[in-house]
């Protein structure tokens, strides 16, 4: 026969173990991630960041009072990629993060974006863009810069709008909000990944020329070779998904990325995220395919220009300094 135990007459599994008298209780909690830790990438960028200097300027004085331009390294043979409208008159020096000091054998500026290139007697490693995918409102970056080769200060900042969200431009920026300290044209912005995201330009104040853009202007200016369009005072890309269905419906065309202050194109009124589609009456494709229509035109051209749900046509003449 079988007789089933009550429940207080049923043993224990697991008898409760009385705390050691004075023995704290230990609460283990999960560590929550918080901001990344940049430390390290600061560190190994900072030899690749510059300041470009009159030639024999002790930077680690102030009493000259001369003002140091913020550069970077673009291509591993030195050339070096700054804002034009900064830039003294040569002989120049670049002192890099790292204490490095070299002498600077060249220099070429676009007249559209104001981005210059100044070659440097070195070997460098350069900073890696992201040419491909433009910057998105609410994304963080870090401007780094160096003040007189003695190590890098850096400044985390968020996109805070760009030229469409602000109402419309002349130039395809986007802008920082707040602008970091002491905001210099020329500073790069790079993404946690280590990627340079923008170059710093004049205006507004903490606005910078995405990657996409800057790449396209500073390989131009290696090559010593700048896409015909400048001659007319503006600068084009072929903007990418998803970026450019903010623009409106198009499926061919070159989009405008800078219009040249004071240019004739300006004066004609075409602005940044304008879409081109022809030229003289003649369809086009792709900002290649505008170039090449451009550098066998003749002193001016009609442009047939789409702006989001509208179309206009706009007369531009090429510049006198071409």
């Amino acid at each position: 026969m079988v007789r089933l135990l009550s429940p207080d007459e049923r043993p224990l599994r697991h008898p409760p173990v009385a705390p050691s008298p004075g023995r704290p209780i230990v609460q283990i909690v999960r560590q929550q991630p918080g901001l990344p830790d940049l430390a390290d990438l600061v560190d190994r960028l900072c030899p690749s960041v510059a300041v470009i200097v009159p030639h024999g300027l002790d930077v680690t004085s102030e009493a000259d009072g001369t003002a140091v331009v913020p550069a970077s390294a673009y291509s591993a043979d030195g050339w070096l990629v700054t804002s034009a409208a900064e830039l003294p008159p040569m002989p120049l020096d670049a002192v890099f993060g790292d204490g490095r000091r070299v002498n600077l054998v060249d220099q070429r500026k676009d007249p559209v974006s104001g981005l210059a290139i100044v070659k440097a007697e070195t070997t460098v490693a350069p900073l890696t863009f992201s040419d491909q995918t433009f910057p998105r409102v609410g994304q963080f970056g870090m401007a780094i810069t160096t003040a007189i080769g003695s190590g890098c200060s850096a400044a985390v900042s968020m996109i805070g709008s760009d030229f469409l969200a602000d109402g419309g431009s002349g130039v395809g920026y986007f802008r920082l909000r707040p602008a970091p300290d002491d905001w210099t044209a020329g500073t790069p912005l790079v993404a946690a990944d280590g990627q340079v995201v923008g170059i710093g330009t004049d205006a507004p104040l903490g606005a910078l020329i995405p990657a996409p853009i800057a790449s396209v202007i500073l390989d131009e200016l290696i090559r010593n070779s700048l896409s015909a369009s400048t001659k007319f005072g503006f600068r084009t890309i072929d903007y990418a998904a998803p970026f450019s269905s903010r623009l409106g419906d198009f499926r061919s065309g070159a989009g405008v990325a800078i219009v040249q202050a004071k240019s004739s194109a300006e004066k004609a009124g075409l602005q940044a995220g304008d879409v081109i589609t022809t030229v003289d009456g003649h369809p086009i494709s792709s900002a290649s395919e505008l170039s090449r229509l451009l550098d066998a035109a003749s002193s001016k051209v009609t442009l047939t220009v789409k702006r989001r749900s509208e179309q206009v046509q706009l007369a531009i003449k090429r510049s006198t300094n071409s």
